[in-house]
């Protein structure tokens, strides 16, 4: 009843991400997944609700990658700059075995946000993980600092 009432009052998108937390952790995440709904539609640019969104689809039993899936194209369109949102949607493909698109996500993720080493550094290991050899000529296209950051991570 109190986080109700701090939701109405609420002009910052963390109370919503902190609210549907607990509510994953005490409650259930029918909850968690309802709050988070209703956080995005007073909060649509919330880069944290929308992976959470996500999160709590695929943690459902079983787990709604399609719906997971559209959580995370809606947020990167809302919020293109949030590299997080990109690597994991990038993460659902691949693990999902949607490779070609795991690597599209990222090119287009690579184009919005050409200075992000943390793009790179996931399309470099989406490659190593291929196993085709790509990785090496893609540490070549990135940024000195992309490549020292991709060499020593690995």
């Amino acid at each position: 009843m109190t986080l109700c009432l701090a939701h109405a009052d609420s002009v910052r998108a963390q109370i919503w991400v902190k609210s549907a937390v607990f509510e994953r952790t005490h409650s259930d995440n029918a909850a968690a997944l309802q709050m988070v709904k209703d956080g995005l539609k007073v909060f649509p640019a919330s880069a944290k609700l929308h992976m959470m969104h996500a999160q709590l689809l695929l943690a459902q039993s079983p787990p709604s990658i399609p719906g997971a899936r559209e959580a995370l194209a809606v947020g990167v369109r809302k919020c293109p700059t949030a590299v997080p949102l990109w690597i994991m949607a990038s993460r659902l493909e691949e693990k999902a075995g949607v490779r070609i698109k795991a690597r599209a996500l990222l090119e287009k993720a690579r184009n919005l946000n050409p200075k992000s080493e943390e793009v790179w550094l996931e399309s470099v290991k989406v490659e190593e993980r291929d196993g085709s050899g790509a990785a090496k000529p893609m540490l070549s296209r990135g940024s000195p600092a992309s490549s020292f950051c991709a060499w020593t991570a690995g």
